[in-house]
């Protein structure tokens, strides 16, 4: 068992450390200025035939529609400070109406085949894409296209879809990195105890 626990605890600080990572990736990518292969309305057609898939063979047939649009969307990078401050914090908002709750992140929140994280990330994507459309945020010129991409959650490869890593984001990440060490220092501290009390019986019984 405390085997297990130690997998579990190490596969979560490692999701959140890679998250991190990829999270600033993502949003540089949403920045590219180059012209995206596909324009907004076949965007949300494939977004929308995803939803509605359910075999492998439609998933592999889309991914292909999908490559060079993947393509682009892998090695293209932008300038991070093309995302202003405001529409960062604006991005930021959209994950706080969608997946915070009295100042905690919704249960559902990075949890795989949960009905409602899917239609709380729904929701967030659509009003990420309002505020992105917003003349006052002053997006990079392809950003809603990039976005509308993104939010095919399917093509990341994860088990859940993921929101940009914004500030509420990284909090809750640092949040739940904190818990998980504290978490296994506890295990720890309770397996030594027990180990202990298990040599000690033994010598008593010697």
């Amino acid at each position: 068992m405390y085997g297990i626990l130690i997998v579990i605890a190490e596969w979560n600080l490692q999701f959140i450390s890679e998250y991190l990572i990829e999270s600033i990736e993502m949003l540089s990518r949403i920045a590219n200025p180059k012209k995206p292969p596909l324009n907004l309305e076949e965007l949300e057609e494939a977004r929308n035939d995803y939803g509605e898939a359910d075999t492998d063979e439609m998933y592999a047939e889309m991914k292909i529609g999908l490559a060079e649009m993947e393509k682009e969307f892998r090695r293209g990078r932008g300038d991070l400070p093309a995302l202003t401050p405001e529409l960062l914090a604006d991005i930021d908002k959209c994950f706080v109406n969608n997946y915070m709750e009295d100042g905690e992140p919704a249960a559902s929140l990075f949890f795989p085949n949960s009905a409602d994280n899917l239609n709380r990330y729904e929701r967030y994507c659509d009003e990420v894409e309002v505020v992105l459309q917003k003349p006052e945020n002053d997006a990079p010129r392809y950003a809603l296209h990039y976005f509308r991409y993104y939010s095919i959650w399917e093509m990341r490869e994860t088990i859940f879809p993921l929101p940009l890593g914004t500030a509420t984001v990284v909090g809750v990440l640092n949040k739940m990195t904190n818990k998980v060490r504290r978490g296994f220092c506890e295990v720890s501290r309770r397996s030594l105890i027990v180990l202990i009390d298990i040599r000690r019986t033994r010598n008593d019984r010697a």
